[in-house]
């Protein structure tokens, strides 16, 4: 079973960076919810996949984590 959040490897896909700063900028120009965990982005694999099917995500479409 897959995890609710995309994993280091599936973010660097996704991004097509290994940078976590660039992760997060083309995360930020793209639309795509992130949240910074220590020094970990955490993706919602929710949200990427509405990204990725052109649907429009909203931050709170998704699992909380405060």
């Amino acid at each position: 079973m897959s995890s609710e959040f995309l994993s280091a490897e599936e973010l660097r896909h996704l991004t097509d960076c290994a940078q976590r700063e660039a992760q997060k900028a083309v995360l930020s120009r793209e639309g795509v919810p992130f949240k910074e965990v220590g020094r970990r982005i955490v993706v919602s694999r929710l949200h990427a996949r509405m990204w990725l099917e052109g649907k429009p995500v909203r931050a709170g479409s998704g699992l909380r984590l405060d």
